[in-house]
């Protein structure tokens, strides 16, 4: 733990009556320290809600700040902004996003299996209602693609949240199309069919997709002679389709996989997190530093394993609870 750090213990999952907040990313909330109970654990209030705080650092009793909220690798990080402590102290709430999850779907009434989890992440970032008869039914149909679950019940919900009637063959049609690893080398989209994908991106909400093919130029005739790679540009536009949050570039380039994510504060990329295949250790830094050099603003950068960026990358969606609030 970083010897700045505050960890907040906050197991309850049931509202205690404390009057619920809307809480996101950059919320101002108010921090008290109220007593100390010793081994450097104090007893305090987040946003209202009484918790225990362990610190590394003597904390002053009766110590109020303010602090803002943000959720950052499945924990709740409060961010000091009082002007006296320019050093920001850093304030944890620990709740895993795996249980988290798996509370919220016995709550359903539904089995925390790999394919209702990949759906509630979906749910999450596509900020959707947890409705236990949608996931049920999501679930029920991905589970007809043997090995395709989760890309099925991502694009099922998509289709959902976009009010566009699909059928099972019209999901067997786009799993086909979207899917770079199973099409052959020299295969182009030219023949593919693209109604049901033009229908998708014609509804300005949620995710738009836009599959594309790297080709050589035959000199200067300018005639296409070889495929070198294909991929999927994909958009995750907010509620209101005014604003991009999220880009996933998924692509195969002579052979070798290629999965970039940028996340997005504003109208400005902040994140990136990536994959590459045969990638090693001491080569990160040669791709975050080309990378960064077409931004004009500072980038974080972090490598991830294929499965968790392959898709809509909804599994970058974290699960926190905090008093009973998700």
């Amino acid at each position: 733990m970083n010897s700045n750090g505050v960890v907040i213990h906050s197991n309850r999952l049931v509202n205690n009556g404390v009057q619920s907040q809307n809480l996101q990313n950059g919320s101002s909330v108010l921090v008290r320290v109220a007593s100390y109970k010793g081994n450097g654990v104090y007893e305090g209030f987040v946003a209202g809600v009484k918790v225990n705080i362990s610190s590394q650092k003597q904390l002053q009793i009766g110590q109020s700040f303010p602090a803002k909220i943000f959720v950052k690798d499945g924990l709740i990080e409060l961010q000091r902004t009082n002007e006296n402590h320019p050093s920001l102290e850093k304030v944890l709430i620990n709740n895993s996003t795996s249980e988290v999850i798996s509370t919220l779907l016995n709550n359903l009434g539904l089995p925390a299996d790999s394919v209702s989890v990949h759906i509630m992440h979906q749910l999450k970032q596509l900020e959707a209602k947890f409705d236990n008869q949608l996931i049920n039914k999501i679930k029920n149909l991905a589970i007809k693609f043997k090995g395709k679950e989760l890309s099925a019940s991502e694009l099922m919900i998509i289709l959902k949240e976009k009010n566009i009637d699909f059928s099972e063959n019209d999901i067997s049609n786009l799993l086909a199309l979207l899917n770079l690893y199973e099409q052959e080398e020299s295969e182009s989209f030219e023949n593919s069919d693209f109604s049901l994908l033009n229908k998708m991106n014609k509804e300005k909400k949620n995710w738009l997709f836009f599959p594309f093919e790297f080709v050589s130029m035959n000199g200067e005739s300018q005639i296409e002679s070889e495929k070198l790679g294909q991929g999927i540009l994909k958009a995750l536009l907010s509620k209101d389709g005014q604003t991009v949050n999220l880009i996933n570039i998924e692509c195969l380039y002579k052979s070798a996989e290629y999965i970039f994510t940028l996340c997005f504060s504003g109208k400005n990329v902040n994140k990136i997190c990536y994959y590459i295949s045969g990638l090693m250790e001491s080569e990160k830094k040669i791709v975050e530093d080309k990378l960064s050099s077409l931004f004009k603003n500072q980038i974080e950068f972090e490598f991830k394993e294929k499965e968790i960026l392959t898709g809509t990358s909804c599994k970058l969606s974290e699960f926190v609870s905090f008093d009973g609030r998700v």
